[in-house]
């Protein structure tokens, strides 16, 4: 086992050999660059007089914009709008000291500004830096006269867009347009509508989320503006999106990847809404390769049957995602592979299976514990060659192995692969999942050495990379507890690698963290690190927390951060976010505390958090277990009050209730929806 020294020295040794350290001295270029400098300065420009007149000191705000409007009048005709940005700013810079009235800077700076203006010398960068004063003091509507003035004005002079260096100025001048907009919105209670902002502002796009939050950030703006600004963005952006393209379904896929399902469904509807009908094959077969990607197989199978109705003979693409269909059915192993065998024998009769019919059925092997069939298959594939085994075969036939835990044919074949393919390099989450399971058979040693080699193979960890190794160092800690210390050369590799130990970075890894129980300790550890660093922590992070502290932690602790995320974070709950402490509360049967938020979360006034099934699930099953009669009664109650479809689990936990109770009484609402239940269970049983 490795110290906490030598496992320190094993990631910088590991950090050395996938980065190359060697740098190179500039110093006469350097040099050369503060001697032109120097001589630039020692030169007499067209606005060196107006620097002179913005020197003296002695002057008051009104009498140097006098002597400034008369020095640009006299500035030569072929004077560059570039030349005079930065004297405008220093102007600006100045006049906010030298004004009486300091509380309407916007006001102030704009008389600047229109000095420029009425000259044709104003910039971009002016505009943008009025328009960031007027955002601060809430003052949107001159923003947005601004912006309707700046775009009249730069129509005429597109000097005035020239920037040095790159078109940061112009993404500002967008950002700002957008939360000018959004601040209005606000101020007028209206939801924010694309077409509007687009149309009638003129604008063909929105900033990107990186923008946006970078310029939220500039003005200060409140975290009631910030959260109306990210909802527009994201409704605009998919108001804006052209479907049924490969844009769409790349950005479908990766929401589905990212766990974000219900982002991933509004594409997937989009997608089938602008689609004409009947949809082509090609969008049958993306389409189904979607659903089966969430696990939503009888969607997927709904449209292969629309599919063969319309008439549309399958090619070899749409059988493919057929089989990557079964390849994902939730059944008994048995029956799985019988129906995956049938679409194989099939597709075998009446096409050339190419490389992705080979991966899909590997996989589908493997998933239905055939691995051994899986592994021979794949050997005799290689050995005649029959089809290439691509990257993303091999990856995907090792990850699935890993996931079966069939940690020693993953280890064999990946071993298979680098030595019989030297262009092999696996991708790094097949390095995740195997560093995961020697983790998780306690091979820490193994781990460690895999982690060295992805150097070897190029290839560049990630955020989840990263947060496995920290579990690796709490594993390999003598006392179970791993100190902030001890983590500085984890976060240096991280941004030797160019990930940087920001909210977004470290939010990702309290995440993963607080998913196990082995590593919520060093979850909390980050959290305070966040807060140390005074890191915002996301509705994600909290959410994380709170439910790891509920579900294996200190419940009491996750009531805290609860508590703090609504009053200090401005977090406004919904009916899943408060069931978290129902739910764990329930669980420790604490009925007083879960009947307590219960009752917060009836009394909300959030359209969004309202009792639902699960939050008299929890209670229920919570008052059962105490035997309290009455608690028993008064939630019936309160839950034929609410008027809520008892579902699948409700309704028999209420059936049995009666019987072991004698004195509860079941309202009639309620024993009509316990009746349906049970004639549907009955009808099922029949059909089966």
């Amino acid at each position: 086992m490795l110290n906490t020294s030598q496992f320190s020295r094993a990631v910088l040794r590991a950090c050395l050999n996938s980065k190359s350290l060697s740098r190179s001295l500039a110093t006469d270029a350097t040099s050369t660059a503060v001697k032109q400098n120097k001589s630039q300065f020692s030169r007499r420009t067209p606005t060196s007089g107006l620097y002179e007149i913005l020197n003296q000191n002695e002057l008051n705000f009104n009498d140097l914009l006098s002597k400034f409007s008369q020095g640009v009048v006299e500035l030569p005709e072929k004077t560059s709008v570039l030349s005079m940005t930065s004297v405008g700013h220093k102007f600006m810079n100045q006049s906010v000291k030298l004004s009486e009235d300091k509380s309407d800077v916007g006001t102030i700076e704009y008389q600047i500004l229109k000095v420029l203006i009425n000259n044709n010398l104003a910039h971009v960068s002016h505009f943008n830096r009025v328009c960031a004063n007027y955002l601060r003091q809430n003052n949107a509507q001159e923003a947005l006269s601004l912006y309707v003035e700046s775009v009249e004005y730069l129509k005429h002079h597109p000097e005035a867009l020239e920037v040095r260096d790159d078109n940061s100025e112009l993404d500002r001048r967008l950002a700002f347009l957008f939360i000018a907009y959004n601040q209005a919105c606000i101020a007028m209670s209206k939801q924010p509508e694309s077409s509007y902002f687009k149309e009638l502002l003129q604008v063909s796009k929105v900033p990107s989320i990186s923008q946006l939050k970078k310029y939220l950030y500039e003005i200060k703006a409140s975290k009631k503006l910030s959260s109306q600004c990210y909802k527009s963005l994201e409704k605009f952006k998919y108001e804006s999106m052209k479907y049924n393209n490969p844009e769409s379904f790349s950005l479908a896929t990766t929401l589905i990847l990212e766990g974000k399902m219900k982002d991933a469904d509004q594409i997937i509807e989009q997608i089938k809404s602008s689609s004409p009908k009947p949809y082509d094959e090609t969008t049958y077969a993306q389409l189904m390769h979607l659903y089966s990607l969430s696990n939503n197989t009888k969607a997927s199978l709904a449209l292969w049957e629309d599919m063969v109705s319309q008439d549309i003979q399958p090619s070899i693409r749409s059988f493919n995602e057929l089989l990557y269909t079964h390849t994902k059915l939730r059944d008994s192993d048995e029956k799985c592979l019988e129906k995956l065998e049938g679409i194989w024998e099939y597709l075998n009769k009446f096409y050339q299976p190419n490389a992705i019919s080979y991966e899909y059925y590997l996989v589908g092997l493997i998933a239905f514990n055939q691995h051994e069939k899986a592994i021979q298959l794949l050997n005799q594939l290689q050995k005649e060659a029959v089809i290439p085994l691509t990257l993303k075969m091999k990856d995907n036939v090792l990850s699935k192995l890993l996931d079966k835990n069939q940690l020693a044919d993953a280890e064999k074949l990946f071993k298979q692969f680098l030595e019989s393919d030297e262009t092999y390099s696996p991708q790094v989450f097949v390095f995740n999942k195997l560093l995961s399971t020697y983790i998780k058979h306690k091979k820490y040693d193994q781990a460690l050495q895999m982690f060295e080699k992805m150097s070897q193979y190029n290839v560049q960890p990630d955020i989840a990379t990263y947060t496995i190794i920290i579990s690796l160092m709490l594993k390999q800690s003598v006392n179970g507890k791993v100190e902030f210390d001890q983590l500085t050369p984890i976060f240096k590799e991280m941004k030797q690698n160019g990930i940087h130990t920001n909210a977004v970075t470290i939010s990702s890894m309290v995440h993963i963290l607080m998913q196990d129980p082995s590593t919520l300790e060093v979850g909390r550890l980050l959290v305070d690190y966040m807060k140390k660093e005074k890191m915002n922590l996301n509705f994600v992070t909290y959410t994380s927390i709170i439910s790891s502290e509920f579900k294996f932690g200190d419940p009491f602790i996750g009531e805290q951060f609860f508590k703090e995320s609504i009053s200090k974070a401005g977090i406004t709950p919904s009916t899943p976010y408060y069931n978290i402490p129902i739910e764990g509360f329930s669980k420790q049967n604490n009925l007083e505390k879960a009947i307590a938020y219960y009752n917060d979360l009836k009394n909300s006034n959030t359209k969004m958090a309202k009792p639902n099934h699960f939050t008299f699930y929890h209670l229920i099953r919570c008052a059962d277990r105490l035997q309290d009669s009455e608690r028993l009664q008064y939630l019936i109650n309160e839950l034929d009050a609410a008027s809520i479809h008892l579902g699948r689990s409700l309704a028999p936990i209420l059936k049995n209730l009666e019987r072991t109770y004698p004195n509860i009484k079941i309202p009639e609402n309620l024993n009509d929806q316990i009746l349906q239940a049970d004639e549907k269970m009955q009808t099922k049983r029949t059909y089966v």
